[in-house]
């Protein structure tokens, strides 16, 4: 999977790929963050259990080379784009409506926006599936997920999802401020 976002009010370019497992855990990934033109990262994070390592490079502290153990096998690698973000959600699965449950994820940075402090943390976002609920969006009227993430410590307030039943992001409602994405057109059907 590859996602590259821009946030243009910040000046950001992210472009973020990843492999997972058919059970959607996650295998590898490589982001790269460009902020007003100029490389702030890029990294590769391999992930086998709940072992991850990552080999990357910052503008700020040149080479970095990291391992983690996790207390189980890391369920999610957060890349810290509206892609990621929502495949928190096929984690937890469209179970226990309601339910908080912790997911075991990995990520670049704890920083507002995953901007700086880069490296590997492990942090446990909670998640609930709150249920099916139809969404209107400029691509059209969709029957979605709907979940609820609280990221961390670092970011408490809760951010709220809606995709399809395969993950494709329907609309999401940040966590970081007052910022919303929605699907503007799909190229084929849900």
């Amino acid at each position: 999977m590859r996602t590259v976002t821009a946030f243009e009010d910040r000046g950001v370019l992210r472009d973020a790929n990843w492999a997972m497992s058919t059970d959607w855990l996650p295998l590898e990934g490589f982001v790269r963050d460009v902020v007003h033109g100029r490389t702030q990262m890029h990294g590769c994070f391999l992930v086998a259990g709940n072992e991850v390592r990552c080999e990357a490079w910052t503008a700020q502290s040149g080479h970095l080379s990291r391992q983690l153990v996790a207390p189980g096998p890391v369920e999610h690698l957060g890349l810290h784009n509206v892609v990621a973000d929502c495949l928190v959600g096929a984690c937890r699965g469209a179970t226990s409506p309601g339910e908080e449950f912790p997911v075991r994820c990995v990520t670049q940075s704890t920083a507002d926006y995953g901007l700086g402090g880069y490296g590997i943390h492990l942090v446990p976002p909670l998640v609930t599936y709150v249920g099916r609920e139809a969404v209107d969006v400029a691509a059209g009227t969709f029957q979605g997920l709907h979940f609820r993430v609280r990221w961390s410590d670092q970011v408490p307030k809760y951010s709220d999802f809606w995709v399809s039943d395969d993950f494709v992001p329907l609309r999401l409602l940040g966590a970081s401020g007052d910022v919303s994405y929605e699907l503007f057109e799909l190229d084929g059907s849900l």
